[in-house]
């Protein structure tokens, strides 16, 4: 059966110091991933621009509000990337059934499930897993389905869980090269933002820590490109199913 290909016009506004997605057909499946990458990118140049055009009619320092610019730019895409790896991992899993890698880490999950359960001293909760196993209408499909679950119940905006992500979608080491350590920095940064407003607590007058722009916008663009790699990695792996 021939792909379907869903091709979303329109090209992302240039900025300086901004990749721009170069993402320009999908699988129908990925269109919904492939949405949110792409606002992902608008949202993060959008917020780059306030940020140059602040920036621009001034020396010194950065103020408050330019930092905070820096600061959304990173949020949003961290965001992005978190959103479309878990519309991809719902849209992409069920079609990878008989991917051996992709099988593999649902096997180990399966195993881990059922050890986790049977472990408790309530073993209802063990029953009625294994019930649901029993009498499905297809088993694969109610293991995969639970999977699904699993992977997307919480964040996935931490170099763990999106590398975790990464590897339950049959992804071996030359499919794609992550820096786990550049990663987990570009998340800690994140984390440090969302959850306590970058507020420096060694400083005395615990002010909020100063970001570079330079390393901000990398950071950015390292999660935008994460994502577009991932995104056309899957569209090759599920491509005519």
């Amino acid at each position: 059966m021939k792909k379907k290909v869903v091709v979303v016009p329109g090209a992302l506004p240039v900025v300086r110091g901004m990749k721009i997605a170069s993402v320009k057909a999908v699988a129908s499946h990925l269109k919904d991933p492939y949405l949110i990458l792409s606002r992902a990118h608008e949202v993060a140049a959008d917020f780059l621009r306030v940020f140059l055009r602040l920036k621009q009619s001034r020396t010194g320092t950065t103020t408050d509000q330019e930092q905070d610019m820096l600061r959304a730019m990173l949020v949003f895409a961290s965001a992005g990337v978190d959103g479309m790896m878990k519309h991809i991992i719902r849209s992409s899993l069920p079609k990878l059934s008989e991917d051996a890698l992709a099988m593999g880490k649902l096997n180990q999950f399966v195993s881990r499930r059922i050890k986790a359960k049977l472990d408790k001293e309530d073993s209802k909760e063990a029953a009625e897993f294994l019930a649901g196993i029993v009498t499905s209408k297809s088993t694969k499909a109610f293991l995969i389905a639970d999977y699904i679950s699993d992977l997307t119940a919480g964040s996935l905006q931490s170099s763990e869980e999106l590398s975790k992500a990464i590897a339950a979608l049959g992804f071996s080491e030359g499919d794609l090269i992550v820096d786990r350590v550049k990663l987990k920095g570009i998340f800690d940064d994140r984390n440090k933002i969302v959850h306590e407003l970058d507020v420096d607590f060694s400083q005395p007058n615990r002010k909020r820590k100063s970001r570079k722009a330079e390393q901000m916008i990398s950071n950015v663009n390292y999660l935008l490109d994460l994502g577009e790699k991932i995104l056309r990695i899957v569209d090759k792996k599920t491509a005519g199913q």
